[in-house]
């Protein structure tokens, strides 16, 4: 709820504001990923994922590919990828088509 809340918060235009189902996969990986104990805990990785730019995180970084399933990721995946959880050939994220202005919002919120 609170990433939904900051989402609407944000005056970002469609092409850039993430779904609300988009919003709670990210934060499931984070939780899964991170094995996490709190809510708080999560949302702050979040932030800090969102922060590090998820297309871009750190040089020869490989782009963002979450699954909830032994899916292996396709050799000439770019971009963004969160498979829907029921259908994993769908990308959740398709729809965000610059993250720029998400990070610039997500970096202001980790100070």
């Amino acid at each position: 709820r609170a990433a939904k809340w900051w989402r609407d918060q944000l005056d970002l235009p469609s092409r850039t504001s993430p779904s609300s189902f988009l919003l709670e996969l990210l934060i499931v990986h984070v939780h899964r990923v991170h094995n996490t104990e709190t809510a708080q805990s999560s949302l702050k990785l979040f932030f800090k994922l969102l922060a590090d730019g998820v297309e871009t995180a750190g040089e020869g970084a490989q782009p963002l590919w979450v699954n909830f399933s032994n899916t292996p990721r396709p050799e000439n995946l770019s971009g963004v990828w969160v498979c829907d959880p029921v259908m994993e050939r769908n990308n959740v994220a398709h729809r965000v088509k610059k993250w720029g202005p998400l990070q610039a919002c997500a970096q202001a919120a980790c100070i």
